[in-house]
C-alpha cells in the first residue's frame, strides 16, 4: 500500500462532507454481484488479457508509489492557497499556550493575480487552411469550434486547469466525443489532478514520449455496471473487496480515497456502494498503413473515409506500411478488466492535455508557483502570530503570596484597565511585557513578505499598490520585471492551448458529419446562423484538412498597455496622415469596451480594411480594377524600357559605324580644306587683276579729262 499520510493534509477547521444518499440506497447494490455468474469464454478472461491486466495494474501501482511524495507536496501547495497553512501539531502547540495560529495568506494574493491575468487576457485562435481550396471550409471550422467551445464553456474549464497548474504544478484537460442527445457530441472539460497519474519516465509535456496516462475515479456501482454490463461481476467483486479491506487498502491512493474512507462509512462498511475504476490509455508498437504525400500526409489510412480513399485512388497520395506506437484504451478495477480495445480517436493521441508549470530536473516531477514560497509564508505567519502574541500578553514576575488569587491576577493583567492589589509592600512584583520583541518580529515579517513577492514575481506594482517608484517609467519597468518572472506559466499555457486545439480540430474532422446550423456570435452579443455539411464544399467540415493556430497575443496586460502607450507617443510624432493610418491598430491593442466597433468605425473613416475580414464583391471588383490598371502601367513601363533599350542600341550602332568611316571623313575634310585654300588664292588673284584693270581705267579717265581742259570751248561743253 502507498502511504501518503501527512499531518498538514488534515484541516481541523473544516467539517467532513456527509453523503446525501441514504444508507439503504447504497446497500441495495450489495446482492447483485452474488447472483451474477461469470460468463464463459469471455475474451477479457483469456490468458493474454489476464497477463495484460496484471501488467497494467503493475504500472498503476508503480506510478502511485513513485508519485506519492510529490502528490503529497502538491496537495500541501493547494492547501496553502486554501488558507490551510499550519501543521496540526504546530497549531495544537500554539493553542495550548494561548497563541493564535493566524494565517496571513500572501500566497493567495500572488496566485490570484496570475489567475486574474489569465482570465483577463484570454487569447484568440483560428483555423487556417492547408491549401486555397480549403479557405472557406477553414472559416466554417473556426466558427464551429467556437460554437462548441461556447457550449462546453471551454474557456472556464481551461481556467480551472490553469489554476491547478499554477497552484500545484499540473492541470489537466479532457477532449473527446460522446453519444449524448442532450448536448454536442464533442466535449471539453477539466480533469482534476487528483485523479490523474502520468508516466514518470517521460519528460516531454506534449506527451509524445509517454507510454501511458492513467485516470482513477470512484463511481457508483450502478454507473460502473454500464461500462460493460456483461462484466458486472467484476464491479461487484471490487466493491466487496473495498467493503472488506476498507477502500481496497492493499491498492490505495489517498487521492481520492480519503473522501471515500471518511465521508461514506457507516457502521464500519460503505453506506454508498462505490468502486474505483481505472482508465488507462497506453501505447503499444504496431504496424499500420499511413498516407504519404498530399493533404492527408502522416495520417493513418482509413478506408471508410471517402475523401481519403478518393485521394489515394486518384494518385494524389500513396499508402505505406510503417511501424508506429498505437494508442489503446483499457478500463479495469482491482478485480479485472472491464474493457480493452483500440482508441476510437483518429488522432492516435491521448485525449488529455497536460498543463505543466515547472518540472524538477532531478526526477521530472512537476511543481507549481506555491512550492517556492511556502517557507517564506510559514515564516511570515509565525512572525505575525508571535508579534500579535507579544503585543497582547503580559508576563508577571512576583514573589509567592504577593496577591490573594493568581487567577484573579491573570484576569486583571489581561484587562487594559486592570487593578492589581498586592498583599505586602515588600514583596516583589514586576510586569515584563517585552514590547521591543514585537518590533523585531514585525521587521522580520516584512522581509518575509518581500521575499514572497521576489520569488513569485508578483510585486506591489503589479498589484497596483503605492510604492517608492514615483515615475510612470519606473512603475512600468517594475511591472515588466514582475511579468517576466511569471512569463513561463503563460507560455506553458499557450503551448497547452495549442495541443488542446489540435485535439479538438481532429475530433471535429472525425465526428462533425451531421448537417445542422450553428449559432455564431460576435463580441457585442449579436449572432447569426451558419449551415454546415449542407452539401456545399465550403460548408463541409471533413472534406479538407486544416491547422489550429493560436493567435499571437501578449498575456500580460501591463506589457500590452505599455506597448499601446508607446504607439500613441510614436503616432504623435508622425505626420497626421500616417498617424491616422495607424489608429485602428493602436485601438486594437487597447482593453476598452466595444473595441471591435471602434476599430471598425476608424477603418471606415480612414479607408483601412480589416486584414482578416472576408472581401466583399465590391472590394474584389475594385481590387481587380487596380490590378488591371497596375498591369497596364507595368506593360507600358515595359514597352518604354524596351524602346529606350532599342534607341540606345541604335545609337551604339551609329557610333560603331562612324568609327569605321572616320578615316575617310578625315581625308575628305583635309581635301576640303585644301580646296578652300586654292579657292581663296584664286579669289585673291582675280581681285588683284580686277583692281589692276580698275586702276588702268581710272588712269585713262584722268588722261581724257586732262586733254579736254587743254582744248577750246567745244571740248569743254562736251566734258560738261
Amino acid at each position: 500500500m502507498t502511504d501518503m499520510a501527512d499531518d498538514r493534509l488534515v484541516n481541523v477547521k473544516v467539517h467532513k462532507r456527509v453523503d446525501p444518499i441514504a444508507a439503504e440506497a447504497g446497500r441495495s447494490f450489495l446482492g447483485r454481484g452474488d447472483d451474477q455468474a461469470q460468463p464463459d469464454n469471455d475474451p477479457l478472461d483469456s490468458p493474454p488479457m489476464q497477463a495484460l491486466f496484471r501488467r497494467l495494474m503493475g504500472f498503476t501501482r508503480r506510478e502511485m508509489e513513485l508519485q506519492a511524495e510529490n502528490r503529497v507536496q502538491m496537495a500541501i501547495d493547494h492547501d496553502y492557497y486554501d488558507h490551510i497553512q499550519w501543521a496540526v501539531d504546530d497549531a495544537v502547540t500554539l493553542e495550548s499556550r494561548g497563541q493564535l495560529p493566524a494565517v496571513y495568506n500572501k500566497i493567495a494574493t500572488a496566485v490570484n493575480w496570475v489567475l486574474g491575468t489569465e482570465r483577463r487576457t484570454r487569447v484568440d485562435w483560428k483555423i487556417l487552411p492547408r491549401n486555397s481550396e480549403g479557405a472557406k471550409a477553414a472559416e466554417r471550422k473556426t466558427q464551429y469550434l467556437k460554437y462548441v467551445a461556447d457550449v462546453n464553456k471551454a474557456a472556464f474549464e481551461r481556467s480551472r486547469a490553469f489554476a491547478d497548474m499554477v497552484k500545484g504544478g499540473m492541470g489537466w484537460l479532457e477532449d473527446g466525443a460522446q453519444n449524448n442527445d442532450d448536448g454536442e457530441m464533442q466535449y471539453s472539460r477539466h480533469a482534476p489532478w487528483r485523479e490523474m497519474l502520468h508516466d514518470s519516465a517521460s519528460r516531454r509535456v506534449d506527451m509524445s514520449d509517454w507510454r501511458y496516462v492513467i485516470r482513477q475515479k470512484w463511481l457508483d456501482t450502478d454507473v460502473a455496471e454500464l461500462i460493460n454490463p456483461s462484466r458486472a461481476f467484476i464491479v461487484h467483486k471490487s466493491t466487496r473487496d473495498a467493503d472488506a479491506l476498507g477502500s481496497s487498502l492493499w491498492f490505495s491512493d489517498d487521492f481520492p480515497d480519503q473522501d471515500e474512507q471518511a465521508g461514506h462509512l457507516a457502521d464500519g462498511v460503505f453506506a454508498r456502494q462505490r468502486v474505483r475504476v481505472f482508465e488507462m490509455w497506453y501505447r503499444v508498437p504496431a504496424r499500420i498503413k499511413k498516407v504519404q504525400g498530399g493533404e492527408f500526409h502522416g495520417q493513418e489510412y482509413d478506408p471508410t473515409d471517402a475523401v481519403m480513399r478518393a485521394a489515394v485512388e486518384g494518385e494524389l497520395c500513396h499508402i505505406a506500411e510503417q511501424q508506429q506506437m498505437q494508442v489503446r484504451l483499457a478500463i479495469f478495477t482491482t478485480a479485472g478488466l472491464l474493457y480493452e480495445g483500440r482508441s476510437p480517436y483518429r488522432h492516435n493521441r491521448f485525449p488529455y492535455t497536460l498543463m505543466a508549470a515547472y518540472q524538477r530536473n532531478r526526477d521530472g516531477a512537476y511543481y507549481g508557483m506555491v512550492r517556492g514560497i511556502r517557507d517564506p509564508q510559514d515564516a511570515f505567519n509565525k512572525r505575525m502570530s508571535k508579534a500579535l502574541y507579544v503585543l497582547s500578553t503580559n508576563k508577571v514576575v512576583m514573589e509567592k503570596g504577593a496577591v490573594k488569587s493568581v487567577e484573579r491576577l491573570r484576569e486583571e493583567v489581561a484587562r487594559p484597565d486592570g487593578i492589581i492589589e498586592l498583599e505586602g509592600s515588600n514583596r516583589r512584583f514586576d510586569l515584563n511585557v517585552d514590547r521591543d520583541l514585537a518590533a523585531a518580529h514585525l521587521q522580520l515579517a516584512d522581509i518575509d513578505a518581500r521575499m514572497i513577492q521576489d520569488v513569485s514575481g508578483v510585486t506591489d506594482e503589479n498589484l497596483g499598490r503605492k510604492t517608492n517608484a514615483t515615475s510612470g517609467v519606473a512603475i512600468e519597468a517594475r511591472q515588466d520585471q514582475g511579468s517576466m518572472a511569471t512569463s513561463e506559466l503563460f507560455d506553458n499555457l499557450r503551448l497547452a492551448f495549442q495541443f488542446q486545439g489540435e485535439l479538438q480540430l481532429s475530433l471535429m474532422e472525425q465526428f462533425a458529419t451531421e448537417q445542422k446550423q450553428i449559432r455564431v456570435t460576435n463580441a457585442k452579443g449579436g449572432f447569426e446562423f451558419q449551415p454546415i455539411n449542407d452539401g456545399l464544399p465550403e460548408n463541409n467540415l471533413v472534406r479538407t484538412k486544416a491547422d489550429f493556430i493560436v493567435s499571437e497575443q501578449d498575456y500580460h496586460a501591463t506589457i500590452r498597455q505599455a506597448q499601446t502607450q508607446m504607439l500613441f507617443e510614436l503616432a504623435a510624432k508622425l505626420p497626421p496622415d500616417i498617424a491616422m493610418g495607424m489608429l485602428d491598430l493602436i485601438i486594437d491593442l487597447m482593453d476598452v469596451p466595444n473595441k471591435d466597433e471602434l476599430v471598425q468605425r476608424v477603418r471606415k473613416l480612414t479607408g483601412q480594411r480589416d486584414p482578416d475580414a472576408e472581401q466583399t464583391p465590391e472590394e474584389i471588383a475594385e481590387q481587380e480594377a487596380k490590378q488591371q490598371e497596375q498591369a497596364e502601367q507595368n506593360e507600358l513601363a515595359k514597352r518604354n524600357a524596351i524602346a529606350e533599350v532599342e534607341q540606345k542600341e541604335a545609337l551604339a550602332e551609329q557610333t560603331r559605324n562612324a568609327a569605321q568611316f572616320q578615316p575617310i571623313i578625315d581625308q575628305l575634310e583635309h581635301l576640303l580644306k585644301l580646296q578652300g585654300k586654292q579657292y581663296a588664292l584664286a579669289v585673291d588673284q582675280l581681285e588683284a587683276k580686277f583692281n589692276a584693270q580698275l586702276d588702268s581705267l581710272k588712269a585713262a579717265v584722268r588722261d581724257s579729262q586732262a586733254q579736254q581742259r587743254l582744248s577750246p570751248s567745244k571740248p569743254a561743253r562736251r566734258a560738261k
